[in-house]
This record gives C-alpha cells, structure tokens and sequence, in this order.
C-alpha cells in the first residue's frame, strides 16, 4: 500500500500496528536542505533486558519522499530510518538510544543529526530529564560524529560521561538543543 503524506496527516494511526501504546504522532515535517523530512514518533511499553521491569520505548521513524524538494499532500512516504529508545528501568527520568538506523543514500547531508536533535527536544519534552546514547561499543561511527557535533553546538547541554570500563562511555543531553535558525516574518528564530 503507499503511504501518501494527506493519508498520514488525516489518520496518523494508520502508520503502525495495534500493539503500540498510543497512536503515532507527527513531530516533525519540515524541508532541511531540499529533503523533505517527516519524522513520527511512536510508543510502547516492553520489558527491560536486564530487569524483566517494564519501561517505556520509543521509536522516531524518519521518512521522505522522491522527486519533491518540498512536501505535497501527494508525496509518497519512503522510509530512510529510525531512531529508538528505551526508558532506564533504575531511572524513569533517563531514556537512552538502542538503535539508530539512516539508509546509505541519506548519510552524510545532515539527517541523522536532525532525527537525533528532534528526538532529544521531543523526549525532554515527554518529561525525561536525560537523554543517553549508546554506549561506545555498540555505537557507530555516524552516531559518534553526531553527538561530537551535538556537543560543539551545545556546550552547556551535551555531556560525556565516562563508565566503569574507561574505554567505555557515553554522551548524554541534560536540555533541549540548538535548532536551526529560519526566518519568520522578518527575524530570525529557531525553527520548531
């Protein structure tokens, strides 16, 4: 079935299959760099790994489309990647990355760094307090670059936080990062 971008904003529970706890929101939809982006955030309580506690998932999957540079009621939506969390089952005011996914063909222009930049200001939003990346070992080397550049942009926000193993570590953010400057009505602000 396509997906078209008025079907989606119409019935975003459409998205997903029933087991998600609440229906998939719209977070973002917006144009970087004449790519359309969508991203939508999905939620669902599964067991920690560890504890067998039950804590809190999320999912931000990222979606685009062809031959638009902008976003039209008839835009056919093409998954590109996702990004997934899972709430500390010793700290329900932590979330930390699982997973990170963005096909090939989309590295390297920027995306990664606005799926992880949206995920982190829509979990703060959500009500955590700390959002965690995956620890050093399990992390890839696009998502390093990302939080590496997180950091520079956000100083104050983007922490690094060593582990028990000092090869291991990990970045964390304790505020909502820096988004990208646009235009409204003659000055300038950050754009949602």
């Amino acid at each position: 079935m396509t997906m078209l971008l008025k079907r989606v904003q119409e019935h975003p529970e459409r998205l997903a299959p029933s087991y998600f706890e609440s229906p998939p929101e719209i977070v973002s939809l917006n144009v970087i760099d004449g790519f359309p982006l969508l991203i939508i955030r999905e939620k669902w309580i599964v067991e920690d790994p560890i504890s067998g506690e039950p804590v809190e998932a999320v999912n931000y999957s990222l979606f685009t489309t062809r031959g638009h540079t902008e976003w039209h009621p008839d835009s056919e939506l093409i998954s590109i990647g996702d990004l997934k969390f899972r709430q500390f089952w010793d700290d329900h005011d932590s979330i930390g990355v699982v997973d990170a996914r963005i096909g090939h063909d989309y590295r390297g222009r920027g995306i990664g760094k606005y799926i992880y930049k949206t995920a982190i200001n829509d979990l703060l939003d959500q009500r955590y307090s700390y959002v965690f990346s995956d620890e050093t070992d399990s992390r890839s080397l696009d998502a390093e670059r990302v939080w590496e550049s997180l950091d520079r942009s956000n100083p104050n926000r983007i922490r690094e936080e060593r582990l028990d193993n000092p090869d291991d570590e990990r970045w964390y953010a304790t505020g909502y990062v820096q988004r990208r400057p646009v235009r409204v009505r003659g000055h300038w602000r950050r754009s949602p």
